[in-house]
C-alpha cells in the first residue's frame, strides 16, 4: 500500500512537471489547416463507420451525407477557433510563455466548440428539440474520443522535441570545446539603430550589439558599453533594423522575435520549442525559429 502511495505520489509529480513544461504553440497557417482537415477526416469515419446516436435511423440521408456534414462542420470550427483565438487573445497565446497545459486546454477548447456546433447541426438537421440531456450526449461522445488522443499526442510530442534538441544540441556543442567566434568580424565597424521617433538613434560598434527583441510595434536594443549591458526600447520593427545593418554579415534574423550578433553566441541549446541561443552577458536565451534549425547551426559553425 505504501509503495502504491509512493508510486502515485512521484507520478503525478512527473505529469504535473511536464504540464508545466514549455510546448512550442503552432502559429503556421498551413499546419492548422492540415490539422483541421485530418480533425474532420476522423469525425467523418466515425459517424460514417461507428454511427453514433442512432441518426441515420431518424434520417433518410446516407450514412456517406451525414459524416460528410459533420466532418465540414469539424473541419469549419476548429479551423476558425485555431486561426481566430490567437489573434483575439495575442497576450495569452505567446510561445515564449506557451506550456503544456495551454495547448490541452486550447484543444479540449476547441473540441467543445467543435461538440457544440455539431448539436446545434443535429437539431438543424433533424429538427428536433434542444435538450441539455442531448447537448450533453454530444460533449460526452466527443471528448470521450478526444481527450485520450490530445492527453497522449502533447505529452508525447514534447517529450520527443524535448530529447530531439537537447541531443543535437549537446552534439553540435561537443563537437567544439566552444563555438567560436565567426572571421567575419570588422573591430572598427560602426551599427547604427534608427527609430521611428526622432530621437531614437543609436550608434555603437559592430562587435557591442548582442541582440533585439521585438515586442508589438517596439523593440528593445541590448548592447555593451564599457562591457556592461545595456539597453534601449525604440519604436521600431526588427526588419527595420535588418535593413539598417545589412551589411553585418554576423547579425542575423533567427526569430520573428529575435535579430541577434552571431559573435556573441557562446552556446547552443534545446528544448521541446527548439533551439536556443546562449549570448554573452544576456539574462535570457534567444529562441530560434523551427525553420532556420539547419541554418543557425551552419552560420555558427566555422
Amino acid at each position: 500500500m505504501l509503495l502504491l502511495t509512493i508510486f502515485d505520489h512521484k507520478f503525478f509529480t512527473f505529469m504535473q512537471n511536464i504540464f508545466l513544461q514549455l510546448y512550442p504553440f503552432q502559429s503556421s497557417k498551413k499546419t492548422a489547416l492540415i490539422i483541421c482537415v485530418t480533425a474532420g477526416i476522423i469525425i467523418f469515419s466515425i459517424f460514417y463507420f461507428f454511427k453514433p446516436f442512432g441518426l441515420q435511423k431518424n434520417s433518410d440521408a446516407s450514412p456517406f451525407l451525414i459524416g460528410l456534414m459533420y466532418g465540414l462542420v469539424t473541419f469549419t470550427v476548429s479551423l476558425l477557433v485555431s486561426l481566430s483565438l490567437p489573434l483575439l487573445l495575442p497576450k495569452i497565446f505567446v510561445e515564449k510563455k506557451w506550456l503544456v497545459y495551454k495547448e490541452i486546454i486550447f484543444l479540449l477548447f476547441i473540441v467543445c466548440c467543435i461538440a457544440v456546433a455539431n448539436y446545434v447541426a443535429t437539431v438543424m438537421l433533424y429538427k428536433s428539440s434542444n435538450s441539455i440531456y442531448g447537448l450533453y450526449n454530444m460533449l460526452q461522445y466527443t471528448f470521450s474520443f478526444a481527450i485520450f488522443p490530445i492527453l497522449f499526442s502533447v505529452v508525447f510530442k514534447q517529450q520527443l522535441l524535448l530529447k530531439k534538441y537537447k541531443l543535437e544540441a549537446n552534439t553540435f556543442n561537443e563537437s567544439r570545446v566552444k563555438i567560436t567566434k565567426l572571421q567575419t568580424a570588422v573591430i572598427d565597424q560602426t551599427a547604427i539603430f534608427i527609430g521611428d521617433n526622432a530621437t531614437e538613434k543609436l550608434e555603437i560598434l559592430a562587435i557591442d550589439f548582442i541582440c533585439a527583441e521585438a515586442e508589438e510595434n517596439y523593440t528593445t536594443i541590448y548592447y555593451l558599453q564599457d562591457n556592461n549591458l545595456k539597453k534601449v526600447l525604440y519604436r521600431v520593427s526588427l526588419k527595420k533594423l535588418e535593413i539598417q545593418n545589412q551589411k553585418m554579415s554576423n547579425y542575423f534574423r533567427c526569430h520573428k522575435s529575435f535579430y541577434v550578433n552571431l559573435n556573441k553566441v557562446i552556446e547552443l541549446s534545446g528544448n521541446a520549442q527548439g533551439y536556443k541561443l546562449h549570448c554573452e552577458h544576456m539574462p535570457f536565451l534567444i529562441s530560434v525559429s523551427r525553420t532556420l534549425n539547419a541554418t543557425i547551426k551552419q552560420k555558427i559553425l566555422l
